[in-house]
């Protein structure tokens, strides 16, 4: 029995001191690598000195009340082109209703693609009522992750194990006939037709895209990802409806994949007609009636729908689609906390939501009587913060139009951040003389709105010392 243990003892000793051989070789070797490649980025610096920038956050970074096109992120692009010789790309990885939590998470996903000079993010708005994601539990597989993912064995495994999920994903949508090398439509093939529909589309060459997507789904009608991509080519030539269409039957064939929802969620947000995806939804849980995220999609645009209602004056209908909400979930903290917000309260005649004043107090304290929604967005701040920091990009944070959160000043301070401040611009006597210039039915921005937030940002960004001094042109 001794024996045993000893040889157990000698074997787990072994692997042990093998990995940590090899990370410690692998750390080595990585900065070795890594004086290489500053030094090739140095003497490319004269010749490559392009900015790009990310923006993450909510509606107020996506362009919600003057359309994508004319956010902040699009219109601050404008500006500094004009201010530098450089050539600048802005990514806006804005998304409505997100809070704190899915900026972070969205942050994360962006960084394992791009390494940008500069993030901006405008965050912490919507944390008081969209609880969703934003619980984390810092248990021992998030601490095991966290630690794997700052090792270089760890990465060396992950590469390994995605490598291995990509060759079998290859093979997934394919029959044992096509499976088959001889076939005419091998999964190589398949994925080169994609990529070269996808490149015909972001030519916008639309009609020349759909006619490779069809010549795929013409020999397999069940790829999920020619679907996808089909859907990807109506919304972009604005053909909602065939887009809708071709999603849907997308969704039939992977219900669980993300991207599916959306590319559907952003094709209503274009559109803006929640009450149309509402019925969307609607039809989709009486297919699917189990499906959690579907269910989510209908809670959150009826909520949307009321808020649209709301700024019409519209109380009856406003309290028709929270109904539906509570109904539907009716322990979503999110759906009390927006009814509160728009102080749907005092049109109710039925008393359906009589206690939801003190739930939503409830929610906002914790037993010490600190405020937990300023909690997490601080918590989720400054993970982004060590972020940037451990990747070398400059974070700035931005406050929103009309307010400046406290708890954005305090996460700014501790770690020495770019705070932009755009209330002083807001409260000007030009905005207030005329407001419907600026500013939406819903407080958000018009054109000329974000317009002033991507100055004032641009600002910042043209005014940084050290790394980008050089970059822009005063």
């Amino acid at each position: 029995m001794i024996k045993l243990r000893f040889k157990i003892f000698l074997i787990v000793f072994g692997i042990g001191g093998a990995l940590l051989i090899l990370e410690v070789g692998l750390s080595l070797f990585s900065c070795f690598t890594l004086q290489i490649d500053q030094g090739q980025q140095q003497r490319s610096q004269c010749s490559d000195q392009a900015i790009e920038i990310l923006c993450l956050g909510d509606s107020f970074t996506y362009g919600v009340g003057a359309g994508f096109s004319n956010s902040y992120p699009a219109q601050m692009r404008d500006i500094l082109q004009q201010a530098t010789q450089k050539e600048v790309t802005i990514i806006n990885g804005g998304i409505s209703s997100s809070n704190s939590a899915i900026v972070l998470n969205k942050l994360k996903i962006f960084l394992e693609r791009i390494e940008p000079d500069i993030v901006v993010v405008m965050t912490g708005h919507n944390d008081s009522w969209n609880f969703r994601n934003i619980r984390n539990k810092f248990g021992w597989r998030i601490r095991l992750k966290s630690f794997f993912s700052l090792s270089r064995v760890g990465k060396l495994i992950a590469i390994g194990v995605h490598n291995m999920q990509y060759a079998i994903c290859q093979n997934k949508y394919l029959t044992p006939k096509e499976n088959n090398a001889k076939a005419k439509d091998n999964p190589r093939t398949i994925e080169g037709l994609i990529a070269k529909a996808n490149a015909m589309r972001s030519q916008k060459l639309f009609n020349e895209a759909s006619l490779v997507y069809e010549k795929i789904l013409a020999n397999n009608p069940r790829n999920a990802a020619a679907l996808l991509e089909m859907g990807r080519n109506y919304k972009m030539a604005q053909d909602y409806n065939r887009a809708l269409r071709m999603l849907e039957l997308s969704l039939a064939i992977e219900l669980q994949r993300p991207s599916i929802y959306a590319e559907i969620e952003d094709i209503f947000i274009k559109k803006g007609s929640f009450s149309r995806a509402v019925s969307f939804y609607s039809r989709m849980m009486l297919r699917y009636p189990e499906n959690e995220r579907i269910k989510r999609s209908l809670v959150n645009n009826y909520m949307h729908w009321g808020d649209e209602l709301y700024f019409k004056n519209d109380y009856a209908g406003v309290l028709f689609c929270y109904q539906r909400a509570v109904a539907l979930d009716p322990e979503n903290a999110g759906i009390y906390n927006r009814i509160y917000y728009n102080k749907a309260l005092e049109y109710d005649d039925t008393l359906l939501f009589a206690s939801i004043t003190d739930r939503v107090k409830s929610e906002q304290k914790n037993r010490s009587g600190r405020n937990v929604v300023d909690e997490i967005t601080a918590s989720n701040l400054r993970e982004m913060a060590e972020l940037c920091k451990m990747k070398g990009i400059s974070l700035i944070i931005s406050g929103y139009p009309e307010i400046m959160y406290e708890v954005l000043i305090k996460v700014a301070g501790e770690y020495n951040l770019v705070l932009v401040d755009h209330t002083a611009v807001f409260k000007s006597g030009v905005v207030k003389k005329n407001p419907q210039k600026y500013f939406t039915a819903d407080r958000h921005c018009t054109k000329e709105g974000y317009k002033l937030v991507a100055a004032n940002i641009a600002a910042v960004i043209i005014d940084l010392d050290g790394k980008y001094s050089n970059e822009i042109k005063r």
